[in-house]
């Protein structure tokens, strides 16, 4: 056995997964073998081992990385309200793009509560945390890499436009 050399690859910070590795010998029929030594969410290390038909090997230790994603966009935001009576569920219009922060949404002046606001972040790697407070959902979208960005949801109740006297 002969010691080899290191070799570093890196992935898109976006990569979910386990990386696949295609060697390529010297010969045509050359044998080897991948022993992965190290797997993390942004790293992984491999130890190559390429045999020749004499018996001599040689060993390879490949390092791959993936940086932290930076993608602290959503994805996909909603506003639904689904009655505790069980009976139809309202989904109020908002024209999403990741690059809008800040939203309005128009009630009914009848609503006694707040929708539920649901969403779903671009990166697998992020975490999104809504807290509703004052008639607005704030919405944290927080990268891996920490890096975080807000989204706002304003509710708004409609004024009535009843006119008329009960008695």
């Amino acid at each position: 056995t002969k010691n080899g050399v290191g070799f570093n690859a890196e992935l898109d910070s976006e990569f979910k997964g386990e990386p696949t590795v295609e060697i390529i010998g010297e010969v045509e029929d050359q044998a080897y073998k991948i022993v992965w030594t190290e797997k993390t969410s942004t790293s992984y290390k491999a130890t190559i081992t390429s045999y020749a038909e004499d018996g001599y090997s040689t060993d390879y230790t490949l390092y791959i990385t993936r940086a932290k994603s930076a993608n602290n966009n959503l994805a996909a935001l909603q506003v639904v309200d689904l009655p505790a009576d069980g009976e139809t569920l309202t989904i109020y219009p908002v024209e999403f793009n990741a690059e809008t922060t800040e939203y309005t949404v128009y009630l009914p002046c009848t609503a006694q509560t707040l929708p539920d606001v649901v969403v779903n972040p671009q990166s697998v790697y992020a975490t999104a945390n809504i807290t509703v407070a004052d008639s607005k959902a704030t919405i944290t979208v927080t990268a891996e890499n920490g890096e975080t960005k807000d989204y706002v949801v304003n509710f708004v109740k409609e004024k009535s436009n009843i006119a008329t006297l009960k008695s």
